[in-house]
């Protein structure tokens, strides 16, 4: 269940951004996608409290990666169109996280 609602947090906040995308099927895919790969990258090396605090104050170099991670799965022409946005929506949403649902993320991971 958390990675859906991380899932749909992101989604709601790039909506209320830019009218443009709504619901968008491949949207949610793309912030799905990036968010499973983020947490897989967090659960090898670190535990679910240091990956909260990560998400709540990212380093520059760790939102770069969310951008690079994000422009791999949406392709280069469609990044820069709307992006940024979407790596926005994506940190907007990594502010709220909990350690019971980073916890239940991992789980879910695997």
């Amino acid at each position: 269940m958390s990675l859906k609602s991380i899932q749909d947090r992101a989604a709601s906040d790039l909506a209320s951004k830019n009218e443009n995308f709504g619901f968008d099927p491949a949207i949610i895919m793309v912030i799905f996608d990036v968010i499973m790969e983020l947490i897989q990258s967090l659960q090898d090396c670190r535990k679910p409290q240091d990956a909260v605090a990560i998400a709540k104050s990212p380093t520059l170099l760790q939102k770069r990666l969310v951008a690079l991670k994000v422009r791999r799965t949406m392709g280069r022409r469609a990044y820069r169109v709307d992006g940024q946005d979407v790596v926005d929506s994506i940190l907007a949403a990594g502010q709220g996280v909990t350690v019971e649902e980073m916890e239940a993320a991992y789980n879910e991971v695997g």
